[in-house]
């Protein structure tokens, strides 16, 4: 956990350093060596943009963007998201303004939709994802293993959230756990305070007020600081992922389970609320 606050503590500063530079504060987020583009490049052609943080390559292959979750189309009678039509739109403009694009892998590569999962620059090495960000327009997900871009990835959150724009215009993306319903599933931040915490078992639960929860599964344990997690009773969070409905039988919720959980891999998903 000790190398886990380090790195919050890295990028609490560098967000107060951005957000110091008024203005300018957008340039020097894309312009910094956080948001630049590293490892192996892959120069890509892209044949059209699916939606804010899908595209499909010339190849033929789709790409799910790293790091960011912008609101949903409507499809197949399906009402979307507010904002989804103009997410998509936002991203066509920066490709067709970006020249040469390329995309660096995930240490996770593909997702279990079969699509790619990368990270998209433009020809200038700049994360096109932190442009989404910036622009209120994206959210900031969080799966790991792949995080390498999270420290960029606050710094232009902050940014568009701080100045109310786009998906922090309003309250429709952040929920309070005690307000949980049907139309809240999907990607949300779920604010709300830790009533219990149970550590047995191959998942960590993370009970909080209302009707939600989140989970930790074994795997993605050896992120988190057990102590860390021990002590969250009492504490008010931000927990950011998908919410999921539970269809839960009667014992089960005689026995006290939360009807809407999510699945928390890391902890850049979590934020303390100041009480």
């Amino acid at each position: 956990m000790g190398e886990i606050v380090i790195m919050i503590k890295i990028f609490q500063f560098f967000i107060a350093m951005t957000l110091s530079a008024g203005l300018q504060a957008a340039v020097s987020v894309l312009d910094s060596q956080a948001c630049q583009a590293f490892g192996n490049l892959v120069p890509v052609q892209v044949d059209r943009v699916v939606d804010g943080d899908t595209v499909l390559l010339k190849d033929g292959r789709r790409v799910r963007l790293i790091g960011v979750n912008t609101p949903e189309i409507g499809r197949n009678g399906k009402a979307g998201d507010p904002l989804g039509i103009r997410a998509q739109g936002f991203l066509e403009d920066t490709l067709k303004a970006s020249g040469q694009l390329y995309l660096i892998y995930g240490e996770d590569r593909s997702d279990r939709y079969g699509r790619i999962l990368a990270h998209l620059f433009d020809s200038k090495k700049q994360s096109v994802e932190a442009k989404l960000l910036e622009s209120g327009l994206a959210m900031r997900a969080v799966v790991s293993p792949n995080i390498q871009l999270q420290n960029c990835f606050i710094a232009a959150e902050k940014i568009a959230h701080n100045a109310s724009i786009g998906v922090w215009s309003s309250d429709y993306w952040v929920r309070k756990s005690e307000l949980l319903d049907r139309s809240s599933t999907g990607f949300r931040i779920v604010s709300g305070e830790v009533s219990s915490v149970s550590l047995k078992g191959k998942r960590w639960w993370v009970n909080m007020s209302g009707d939600f929860s989140f989970y930790v599964v074994k795997s993605d344990q050896r992120f988190f600081d057990r102590e860390w997690v021990k002590h969250l009773p009492g504490k008010r969070l931000w927990v950011r992922g998908w919410v999921v409905e539970r269809n839960l039988t009667d014992g089960q919720k005689a026995k006290g389970y939360k009807g809407f959980n999510m699945k928390v891999s890391h902890p850049l998903a979590i934020e303390e609320l100041p009480h």
